[in-house]
C-alpha cells in the first residue's frame, strides 16, 4: 500500500481514530495526496498528528464533521503540509482561527478553504487570507464565498466541486 495517493473513508463511523493513525503511522500512507475522513466521527488529534508526522505530499485535507479534532491537530498538518490546495473542516466546531493564522506563509499553494459549520472559524481570519493568497476561495460558516474567484472555476454548489487548475477539489 506504499504508493495509495487517496484515501476515503467517508462516514466510517466504525472506524476507530487508533487505526487510522496506526495506519498512517505504517507507512502505508506516505505518498498520499488526499485524505477524506469526512464523518468519520471517532478521529481526534492523534490522526493529524500522524498526518503530519508521515504524509509531506497531502493536497486534499478533509475533516468535515470530525467534531474531536481540535486546534492543535489542524495546526500540526497546516505545519508540515505545504502542498495543501484545498483544507475542508465544515462542521468542526473546536477549530479557531488560530491553525490558520499563518496559512497565507505556511500553505503558499492553499486555493480552497471550507469552513461551513465552523463557527469558531472567523470571516475576518478568512477575508485577510484571501487577500494574502489572491487565488484563495474560502468558505464562510454559513457557505458564502469569500475571496476574489476569477482563477476558479465553480461548479454547480449542489455537487460541491471547485475546479482549481489541474484538480478538481471536492467539499
Amino acid at each position: 500500500m506504499t504508493s495509495v495517493k487517496s484515501l476515503k473513508l467517508r462516514k466510517g463511523m466504525q472506524i476507530s481514530s487508533d487505526a487510522v493513525r496506526d495506519l498512517v503511522l505504517s507507512g502505508a500512507c506516505d505518498a498520499l495526496e488526499e485524505l477524506d475522513l469526512t464523518e468519520c466521527s471517532d478521529m481526534r488529534d492523534e490522526v493529524c498528528m500522524a498526518v503530519a508526522e508521515r504524509c509531506h505530499l497531502l493536497r486534499q485535507f478533509n475533516i468535515s464533521w470530525c467534531w474531536d479534532i481540535t486546534n492543535a491537530g489542524m495546526q500540526a498538518v497546516v505545519l508540515s503540509s505545504p502542498h495543501l490546495l484545498l483544507v475542508n473542516c465544515t462542521g468542526v466546531k473546536r477549530l479557531t482561527d488560530l491553525p490558520f493564522v499563518d496559512a497565507h506563509i505556511l500553505l503558499p499553494h492553499l486555493r480552497v478553504l471550507v469552513a461551513k459549520s465552523a463557527n469558531n472559524v472567523s470571516d475576518e481570519l478568512l477575508g485577510s487570507l484571501c487577500d494574502a493568497i489572491p487565488e484563495l476561495v474560502a468558505i464562510n460558516y454559513y457557505g458564502d464565498r469569500i475571496g476574489d474567484d476569477a482563477d476558479a472555476a465553480w461548479g454547480s454548489n449542489s455537487t460541491g466541486r471547485i475546479k482549481v487548475q489541474r484538480w478538481t477539489l471536492e467539499y
